[in-house]
Formats: structure tokens, sequence, C-alpha cells
């Protein structure tokens, strides 16, 4: 039996809820960077091109090195959705979908690095590299993918979180029943349900609406910012439910 299953409901909600701000509000913007802002689902860390990224007293070896190190930043994050995805709960199907989309995105920055490897010059690094990023950052692909990944793993924790409501009151009924003050563990815990519920309503069916393009990526983003809102007050409730009962 693992070490969470031994909590009490309550405090494996508050975990729960925790830990989805963590992973929504980090795993978003480690991803995605600047595109959640802006609206658009452009894939992250391409966002400069060599013209800017490489300044006039560059040599063509810091130049290289500058662009080598962009395109690795980007390899790395694809690599970190890709886990993600591994575990993000979707269908088999839509999972192929997406490894394929993102392992095609890799293959053209590797391809990349290797022709800013064999640029003779500036000049040549520049006209190369430039476009391969541009085409690469307005694909969207990335952003799409961790759309999908984050809404699918909130969808999944929040119905999860859900399901216990009805032992945490069965617990705090219990706790009445041995003279304990429970005036503030019901009112939490009312509260609790409302977050989840509105979590809930904000995020349930939302993967396959970025999937079939119903929903764009900027507006999924929007709906998770909204839900992780809701869990963190849902985290504080379940924080006051767990002291109450403790006495």
């Amino acid at each position: 039996m693992s070490r969470l299953s031994n909590l009490s409901l309550p405090r494996r909600i508050a975990i729960g809820a925790a830990g989805l701000v963590v992973v929504s509000a980090v795993g978003l913007t480690a991803v995605t960077g600047p595109a959640w802002a802006t609206g658009s689902s452009a894939s992250p860390s391409t966002s400069s091109a060599p013209a800017t990224l490489i300044t006039s007293t560059d040599n063509l070896a810091t130049a290289k090195a500058k662009v080598d190190a962009r395109i690795d930043k980007a390899v790395a994050q694809i690599d970190k959705v890709s886990a993600a995805l591994s575990k993000s709960g979707l269908s088999a199907a839509d999972q192929a979908t997406f490894s394929a989309k993102l392992t095609a995105l890799r293959q053209q920055l590797t391809a990349a690095k290797a022709t800013a490897d064999a640029a003779p010059d500036l000049a040549t690094l520049k006209s190369d590299i430039k476009g391969v990023l541009a085409s690469i950052k307005q694909s969207g692909d990335v952003g799409e993918v961790k759309a999908v990944v984050v809404a699918a793993r909130i969808e999944a924790k929040v119905n999860k979180a859900d399901g216990r409501l009805p032992a945490v009151q069965a617990r705090i009924t219990a706790a009445q029943g041995r003279g304990v003050n429970v005036s503030a563990a019901q009112a939490a815990f009312t509260d609790l349900q409302a977050k989840l519920a509105d979590a809930q309503a904000k995020v349930n069916g939302l993967p396959a609406a970025v999937i079939s393009g119903q929903t764009s990526p900027a507006t999924a983003k929007t709906a998770i910012t909204a839900a992780t809102s809701d869990l963190k007050a849902a985290a504080a409730d379940a924080k006051t439910i767990r002291t109450t009962l403790k006495g």
C-alpha cells in the first residue's frame, strides 16, 4: 500500500489539488512560454531568429554556439512534452498522432543544428537557420500537444477528487458524532464541492475539444488557468477540513 493511500481523504485531496497547481502552472509556462501570453499556439524557444539572436560582434564560432544552445533548449522542451504525453491518459491513437508531430519537430531541429554547425560564414548561418526556425515556430504543434496533455491530466485528477467527496463528508459526519465542532470543516467542504464543480465545468471535455480543433490552445490555457485557481481554493478548503478533523 502506498503512503498516499494511508492518508486521510481530506489530506489526499489537498495533495492532489496542490500537485495540480504545480503541474498546470509550471508545466504550461515551461513548455509553451510566450505563446500562451500572446494567444498564439507557436512552438517554444524558437522565437528569436538568428538575425536577432546573433549580434554584430559575434564571430562565427560564437554565433554557432548561440544557435546550438537555442536549438538544444527547444529539443529538451519537446522531450519534456513527449514524456508527459505518455502519462497523459490520452488514447493510444491520440498519443501516436501527437508523438509523430513532436518527433517531426525534433527531427527538424536536429537537422537545423547540423546545418548551423556546417555554415561557412555568418551570412550563410543566418540565411540557413532563420527560415527553419520560423517554420517550426509557426507550426504550433508543441502548444497544441501541451494544451491537450495538461487538460487531460487536470480533467482526470479533478474527476478523481470529486469521487472522494462522499467519503470526506462521511468523515466529517463521524467527527461530529464524536463531539467535534465541525462547523468550519462543513463550510469548507461546501466550498470544496463548489470549487471542484467549477473546475470540472471548465476542463471536462477540454482535451477532446482541443484535439478536434473546436477549442484553440490559447482558449484551453484560459480554461486551465481558471480551473487551477479553483483547485488552489479547493486545496485550502481541504487543509481546513483536515485541521478541523484533527481536533
